[in-house]
């Protein structure tokens, strides 16, 4: 009786880091009594140098304050004028409506629905009112 004895020897060598694994050569050579698989793996790695540019810019502010203080002077006086409108006069405007460079006054005259212009003629002086009629209870007059 014969007995045969087959042997099998694997060999495994194997260096790997991250990025790429090429492998070289794998070399299977067998025998009629015995087999070696050698498998051998190289591994190359890839290293990634990023640069980076940083730009700082200064900017410099200069502020300049001026502080002027303001009197009145104590003899002011105004002088009071009082002009004579419809009843419950509620808004007033001031305007040139005549275009001779004098603002006029022109009120909306609540309690007896009524609008009432005033002409400037010059000096702090106004002609008398002339009245005119509008609607219900007005509230404002605008230009």
């Amino acid at each position: 009786m014969t007995t045969n004895t087959v042997s099998t020897t694997v060999t495994t060598a194997t260096t790997s880091t991250t990025v790429t694994t090429a492998t070289t050569s794998t070399t299977v050579t067998t025998a009629t009594t015995s087999t070696t698989v050698t498998t051998a793996t190289t591994s190359t790695t890839v290293t990634t140098t990023t640069t980076s540019t940083t730009v700082t810019t200064t900017t410099t502010s200069t502020t300049v304050t001026t502080a002027t203080t303001a009197a009145l002077p104590t003899d002011l006086y105004f002088s009071f004028l009082s002009f004579t409108t419809g009843t419950s006069p509620r808004s007033l405007a001031v305007m040139d409506i005549n275009d001779d460079n004098q603002s006029d006054i022109i009120t909306a005259n609540y309690g007896s629905n009524t609008v009432s212009v005033l002409r400037n003629t010059g000096n702090n002086a106004f002609t008398s009112q002339v009245i005119f009629p509008v609607g219900t209870n007005p509230q404002s007059v605008a230009f």
